[in-house]
């Protein structure tokens, strides 16, 4: 079943597919991690979300940047 799924996708697409699976699983799991070392040293919850968060918008900031100097590069404006 699982094949039918991504027939469509060529190698490349399913390897980069699997790739990003696992770095958003990793993603998550550092995530909880962190927050559970955070708490035992003494954080509190507002601190421990606050951090998250800020992480978090980090990582999108820092993705819209990478796609948007991409477009350019791709179009031909970039530098």
């Amino acid at each position: 079943m699982a094949s039918l799924l991504f027939d469509w996708l060529t190698r490349d697409g399913k390897l980069l597919l699997a790739t990003k699976i696992v770095r958003a699983f990793a993603y998550g799991f550092l995530s909880v991690i962190l927050a559970i070392y955070l708490k035992l040293i003494s954080f509190n919850e507002l601190l421990v979300g606050l951090i998250l968060t800020t992480t978090l918008l980090n990582s999108v900031i820092f993705t819209l940047i990478a796609s948007f100097m991409q477009i350019k590069k791709a179009e031909g404006n970039f530098f």
